[in-house]
């Protein structure tokens, strides 16, 4: 189906984005901890469909 890799293709670049600029501001770690499990499930999503 289109629309759930549509919200993986999203879901994905806007994890990538939000993942870099918070490395940036690595002082706030549980962020940044957040922000990388929700890239890998993202990540999985995308490989997984």
């Amino acid at each position: 189906m289109v629309c759930p890799f549509v919200w993986s293709l999203w879901s994905l670049f806007s994890s990538i984005i939000i993942y870099r600029e918070c490395r940036q501001n690595m002082h706030n770690t549980d962020l940044k901890a957040h922000l990388e499990g929700f890239y890998l499930f993202a990540r999985h999503e995308l490989l997984t469909g």
